[in-house]
């Protein structure tokens, strides 16, 4: 039997920009289980339902002839993308037309839409990682603020057909800097994603990018928590699909800020993102408090298995002013279906995008005497290869159980 898993990525997200792929270091463990990894597009920041319709075609491009078995890992929003098109398949695919002029509503044989709906049928389970199932506060600021309209048209001036050349000139002189810099950074996946959407990645591919994100930001709006409130009732599970959801959580700050310079403003950046995302999820609807149990013993059962899922505190709502997250999406926002693993992860971690230079203690990781900057924030969470290990062998061990109608593992 050929089976076959495909990464979908969240808001911002790509496939792939210059050397460097959105999920970095996750395939080892899911084709060591005997599984095909296949890492999809997306509409950046697309609404929901339009990056749910490019992943349908995303499907109808890259499966694999005679797969049997089809398992999803969306991080992020792209968990929502998959809920979605799984669940609504006929309703957000009514009006879409595939490449070869098929649809829902008339697939015929060996038609594009006809290989979407047998492949959706052989969809044995779909993982939300770090999936913002009920929304997020972040969205909701960002929004009022105005953020998304502010971005969007920033970004269709500078990628306007007219001012595209100096935009480029613009790049180049960037990527020269980050060359000039990256001897001072230690190697890791953050510093990877730099030199390889950067350094090698042509100008043309980041205004690419840059050109979906200036004319779509439909994902900001559905990610608020009123939103999410709306658009359940679509979110419907799909018969014979197992559900499951990996869930992160990072550290609340602790400490000084330290002295000015890019390690203070990376704390800071982490501290407001951590207690605005944190705030009680009292409009997350609907919640449901045995979240908190499937959670919490989740958590336990790893832990004291000597699985490296780091600290993670889970405390009853109404108890503290900021509950837990990880630093972009609510930890009691990312639970539908099976909670299978809870580990100590800021939002990029888990996908990959983490210090390779290990520290300990929650310490900022130095090697040879330098600070690294290979992670996204300094989250402290300490998240390193064996963690990440687990967390992807786990999620390989899902799939290998929904394929052989077993419980997922315990």
């Amino acid at each position: 039997m050929s089976s076959q898993v495909f990464l979908v990525p969240g808001f911002l997200g790509f496939s792939k920009l210059g050397s460097q792929g959105y999920f970095t270091d996750v395939a080892g463990p899911l084709e060591e289980a005997g599984f095909t990894v296949t890492p999809l597009d997306t509409i950046s920041t697309g609404s929901i339902a339009a990056r749910a319709r490019h992943l349908a075609d995303e499907l109808v491009r890259t499966l694999e002839p005679g797969v049997e078995h089809l398992h999803f890992v969306g991080h992020s929003t792209g968990g929502l993308d998959v809920r979605l098109l799984l669940g609504a398949t006929r309703q957000v695919l009514r009006d879409h037309r595939f490449a070869d002029g098929s649809t829902v509503a008339d697939a015929r044989a060996a038609s594009q839409a006809h290989t979407l709906l047998t492949a959706l049928d052989r969809t044995r389970a779909a993982v939300g990682l770090a999936t913002p199932h009920r929304g997020t506060p972040l969205a909701d600021l960002a929004l009022a603020a105005g953020l998304g309209l502010v971005s969007q048209r920033t970004v269709r001036v500078i990628t306007h057909p007219l001012v595209r050349p100096l935009t480029g000139l613009a790049l180049r002189s960037v990527q020269a800097s980050v060359r000039r810099l990256a001897p001072l950074t230690v190697e890791g996946s953050f510093t990877r994603w730099i030199s390889g959407s950067l350094l090698d990645g042509e100008p043309h591919e980041i205004l690419l990018w840059l050109s979906e994100v200036g004319l779509d930001t439909g994902a900001l709006l559905g990610l608020t928590t009123t939103s999410m409130t709306s658009l359940h009732p679509a979110l419907q599970d799909r018969p014979g699909v197992r559900y499951a959801s990996a869930c992160t959580a990072a550290p609340r700050p602790t400490g000084g800020l330290g002295p000015p310079g890019v390690v203070w403003a990376n704390t800071a950046v982490y501290r407001a993102l951590w207690q605005v995302t944190g705030h009680d999820p009292a409009p997350l609807a609907p919640y449901a408090p045995g979240d908190l149990a499937a959670l919490r013993a989740r958590w336990t059962r790893d832990a004291a298995a000597g699985h490296d899922v780091g600290d993670v505190e889970l405390p009853e709502p109404g108890t503290v002013a900021t509950l837990p997250n990880d630093g972009i999406v609510p930890t009691y926002s990312q639970v539908h279906g099976e909670v299978v693993a809870v580990v100590a992860s800021d939002h990029l971690d888990c996908v990959g995008f983490y210090p390779h230079c290990q520290g300990t203690g929650g310490d900022w990781p130095r090697c040879e005497g330098r600070p690294s900057l290979s992670g996204w924030v300094r989250s402290g969470a300490d998240y390193r290869d064996s963690r990440h290990a687990f967390l992807w062998s786990r999620l390989a061990a899902c799939f290998t159980a929904a394929e052989q109608g077993e419980p997922f593992p315990v």
